[in-house]
């Protein structure tokens, strides 16, 4: 039953024992760990009546996103030194946000680089080295 003084205000106190210790054989209250959970509420008013009543919990485990793999293909024009050397790039994976690729059909370039976003396009940046190339990217 809920208390009422005819105000229709109540207030409401969890069962701070039974949150920490468990309830009735049930194990104690966790949102991090997937199981049912009893938790007890009390209603009170201005009146001095008072009541309870349980609320079964039951938490899930996480569902963990599916991710597809994909395949992108970049074709790339590269500025080194004035020269203009142009290729395409193949990825398949599920990663976001950093692309390793091989970049060895390139000539006088190690073929370790890192592919990051910038303002202007992308710059890529040699592994090891302080040497980098902007990159701008056309699909």
């Amino acid at each position: 039953e809920w208390v009422s003084d005819n105000s229709g205000t109540a207030t409401f106190k969890v069962d701070k024992w039974g949150l920490e210790h468990g309830l009735d054989g049930y194990q104690p209250f966790t949102s991090k760990t997937p199981g049912e959970y009893k938790v007890r509420f009390y209603a009170y008013d201005a009146a001095g009546n008072n009541s309870s009543f349980d609320v079964y919990v039951k938490v899930l485990e996480p569902e963990v996103p599916e991710v597809e793999e994909r395949t992108t293909t970049v074709s790339y024009t590269v500025f080194i030194d004035g020269r203009v050397r142009t290729g395409q790039w193949t990825h398949t994976g599920t990663e976001t946000g950093e692309f390793r690729f091989d970049l060895s059909m390139v000539k006088n370039l190690p073929a370790s680089y890192e592919l990051e976003e910038g303002e202007e396009g992308y710059r890529m940046l040699q592994y090891g080295d302080t040497t980098s190339v902007t990159f701008y990217l056309t699909r």
